[in-house]
């Protein structure tokens, strides 16, 4: 019934496609940031308390720009893949 009038499934079917990897995208990203401002305020929290002698001996790094790139790749492509799935589960009765 869409080819009658000028869609293809494939002209339908990639919005969703696209939405589920810009969700993907979005939710890493705002990770990534939560999870760096958290251990920023953590850090200058355990500094500046009396637990600092315990802390000193402990070494923390945020990831690398390869890691976070990686962690926002992966998501996109769960997000598009997930959307595929969820698109060839629906029943439109086409």
């Amino acid at each position: 019934m869409l080819e009658l009038v000028g869609a293809t499934r494939a002209y339908i079917r990639l919005p969703f496609i696209l939405e589920g990897a810009f969700m993907g995208l979005i939710s890493s990203a705002s990770a990534v940031g939560i999870t760096y401002l958290l251990l920023q305020g953590v850090i200058s929290f355990a500094s500046s308390s009396s637990s600092s002698l315990i802390l000193s001996s402990i070494s923390i790094h945020f990831l690398n720009a390869w890691q976070i790139l990686v962690i926002c790749l992966v998501s996109t492509l769960i997000g598009a893949i997930g959307a595929t799935i969820c698109i060839g589960r629906m029943n439109t009765g086409w």
